[in-house]
């Protein structure tokens, strides 16, 4: 599913990684993000602190990385972008709000 998310090359990390979920595991997606545990797609991967092993640079935020490429956003923006990527998807899938719903208050 293609996301409406704001145009922008130093963004293309997130962009690329919310774009790269499939319908079918949507909901597991945003539910691992919801708390705090990373995920990947393909060569797309969410990154938290938490998902770091002992020997990794520590971070605060959430880094977002396809390839050599990677941003680090603050929680809160993590938050607005899958709120943004929720909305979107509730456009698709509107039967599912409540569900949705549910997942979003663990953030």
């Amino acid at each position: 599913m293609t996301f409406r998310l704001p145009l922008s090359e130093s963004r293309f990390p997130v962009q690329t990684f919310f774009n790269a979920i499939a319908d079918s595991s949507f909901f597991d997606v945003i539910e691992r993000l919801s708390k705090g545990v990373g995920s990947s797609i393909n060569e797309c991967h969410c990154t938290f602190p938490g998902d770091l092993d002992p020997a990794d640079e520590p971070f605060e935020g959430v880094c977002f990385s396809i390839f050599d490429d990677e941003i680090i956003v603050t929680k809160q923006e993590c938050v607005s972008v899958v709120q943004t990527v929720c909305a979107d998807y509730l456009k698709k899938y509107p039967e599912r709000r409540t569900e949705l719903e549910r997942i979003l208050r663990q953030f």
